[in-house]
């Protein structure tokens, strides 16, 4: 059986304005990957070549609300797998209300990990094992304006 997407419109246009911003800091053109990948982008040169895999979230509070940032281990465990076997990093890119951030994760290593997650759905996968980012560890995404 299947589970449920719960992405919306919003979430998609809130993910390409965290993509664009990314593109812009860092020069790379994102390529979206299907869904079975488990994490969302692949950002590549000019030339077609993939240099880091991405995952990017959208939060609808203030940066500095919460002590940590709480995300599904299955995600970071992807796209550490994917840092590992290729050789190329993985970074975590989060879009909170006022700001745009980045990690690279490696390692789950030195992370909190806790059962967390929604249960306003009353969908029991909305519950699993978290892992507790503390946000000192994001960097901010700097457009070309700020440079």
């Amino acid at each position: 059986m299947s589970r449920n997407q719960y992405e919306t419109q919003i979430d998609l246009k809130n993910e390409q304005n965290a993509i664009k911003r990314l593109e812009e800091h860092s020069g790379r053109k994102s390529f979206k990957l299907p869904i079975s990948y488990r994490i969302d982008f692949a950002m590549r040169n000019e030339d077609d070549d993939i240099t880091s895999w991405v995952e990017v979230k959208t939060r609808k509070n203030n940066y500095r609300q919460y002590p940590t940032l709480a995300i599904s281990i299955t995600k970071l465990m992807a796209g550490i797998s994917f840092e590992q076997k290729t050789g190329l990093p993985f970074f975590l890119v989060v879009q909170w209300r006022d700001f745009i951030g980045y990690t690279r994760i490696s390692s789950l290593e030195g992370f909190k990990i806790k059962v967390g997650g929604r249960s306003d759905r009353s969908d029991p996968a909305d519950e699993e094992p978290m892992v507790h980012i503390p946000i000192e560890n994001f960097k901010k995404l700097k457009n070309e304006e700020e440079r």
